[in-house]
């Protein structure tokens, strides 16, 4: 998730790298192998390196500032990711919240 700029862990994926490293919900990572991570550059960083390899990962989680190894891998096949556009009509909104669920 792309918060003002900063990269921010939205959700943690169950046995999955972050949740392996210690990341949790929240978390701001700010560098990866020592380069600054941005919401600009992240994709192409991360895409340097290979599946398997072992990264210092740096978060904030707070004001905290927590060092942790991370190894990428590519996600199950059968994953998906659903992301939703925040600035949508009014007849959008409802929609997606009746299905959703939501009040």
């Amino acid at each position: 998730n792309e918060s003002n700029g900063k990269l921010v862990f939205a959700t943690i994926t169950n046995g999955g790298p972050a949740e392996a490293a210690g990341v949790a919900p929240g978390d701001v990572a700010v560098a990866l192998e020592g380069l600054a991570l941005t919401s600009e550059n992240w994709h192409q960083r991360l895409h340097t390196y290979h599946d398997g390899d072992t990264l210092e990962l740096v978060v904030f989680r707070g004001d905290e500032l927590i060092t942790t190894m991370i190894r990428p891998g590519t996600a199950p096949e059968n994953t998906c990711f659903l992301l939703l556009t925040e600035d949508v009509d009014s007849d959008t909104d409802k929609r997606r919240s009746a299905w959703l669920g939501a009040d």
